[in-house]
């Protein structure tokens, strides 16, 4: 689903940098800045895909702990490693928030 929607996002942005272009004043580009300006774009696209895929491995594992931290059953050997699961959850949760922040355009991790 993630990756689907990282797809889409990728497929509207250059209809986005059209629609920002026709509003603009029509300056015009000289060819190396076209191919700068593309290879920017390329660039900071590779960047967004590394980071999202970084990011659906952080939600796999998420999952999977999660799962995991569910399946335990609440006996005197299992609950050490119950109350475990805890902590190991929320510093997840907080690298998956803070690489969605990054996908978003907010700060770096």
């Amino acid at each position: 689903m993630a990756r689907q929607l990282l797809l889409c996002l990728l497929m509207l942005a250059p209809s986005l940098l059209g629609c920002a272009a026709a509003r603009a004043p029509q300056a015009q580009m000289t060819d190396k800045e076209r191919v700068e300006f593309g290879q920017k774009l390329e660039q900071l696209m590779r960047e967004d895909e590394k980071n999202f895929e970084l990011l659906n491995g952080k939600m796999d594992e998420y999952q999977n702990l999660l799962v995991l931290c569910d399946s335990i059953t609440t006996g005197k050997q299992e609950g050490d490693i119950a109350a475990a699961c805890g902590p190991g959850l929320k510093a997840m949760k907080k690298e998956l928030d803070e690489l969605s922040d990054l996908l978003r355009g907010g700060k770096q991790p």
